[in-house]
């Protein structure tokens, strides 16, 4: 996470460090940081891996609060696959300047890419709400454009698989509005990128090209394609 100029990464402590975790979050607080982006203020271990000159201009962990805050155990899967993805695809924009990536967005819009899971039926990962969840893009994109982040919605709603073109919705018949679904700009082509590399089962071990690959062969080869293309330049 980032804490006003510094990128933190959290990682989650057993109950007897408890108290531990505790004093430094509160050192957090007495040197001025302001929330510090935690996904849980007592349970959670930060450790500073970076300097980056980029500064909030919303607080992710407040929306994801608000709509999570009656299904903890779907909150931490999701706050831990978002803090994956966010470090992820800061990596990858710390590593192309060149790209000329806004990195603060790419912070916030990252935590919240998948804000609308909730609203979704995958029981496997404690989904229990009515949509299928192919759904939760662009249920992400109307939650945050009613909380006035209609940008950040964007890339809700365009980073499923590789990006769903209004080709792929009609030949499918999947249950989406007729649109286009594709990453546009460079920060949602990143975020995209970068959650691909996580599942939100499992043990969430970051996954190899060739897994996702193999993934991504079923929807066709424009997926791939596309992927591969992002490798070339997000890798290099």
């Amino acid at each position: 996470y980032l804490v006003g100029s510094h990128l933190y990464l959290s990682t989650r402590n057993s109950s007897h460090k408890k108290q531990k975790t505790e004093q430094k979050t509160n050192t957090f607080h007495k040197n001025g940081c302001g929330d510090n982006y935690l996904l849980q203020k007592k349970s959670y271990t930060c450790t500073k891996i970076a300097f980056i000159p980029v500064f909030f201009l919303m607080e992710p962990q407040k929306l994801i609060d608000k709509y999570y805050h009656d299904n903890l155990p779907l909150k931490e899967i999701l706050l831990r696959h978002s803090q994956l993805v966010t470090e992820k695809a800061l990596a990858i924009a710390r590593n192309h300047p060149e790209l000329n990536p806004d990195l603060p967005f790419i912070a916030e819009a990252a935590m919240l890419h998948d804000i609308g899971i909730f609203l979704t039926s995958a029981p496997s990962i404690q989904c229990v709400g009515e949509k299928p969840y192919i759904c939760h893009g662009y249920l992400g994109r109307e939650l945050l454009d009613k909380e006035g982040f209609p940008r950040h919605g964007l890339v809700c709603e365009r980073h499923t698989g590789t990006g769903l073109s209004l080709k792929d919705i009609q030949q499918q018949s999947l249950p989406l509005p007729l649109r286009d679904m594709r990453p546009v700009s460079i920060e949602e082509q990143i975020i995209c990128f970068a959650d691909k590399f996580f599942s939100k089962s499992g043990d969430q071990k970051e996954k190899s090209i060739e897994k996702i690959i193999k993934g991504l062969s079923k929807y066709g080869t424009e997926s791939v394609e596309r992927f591969t293309a992002w490798c070339s330049i997000f890798l290099a």
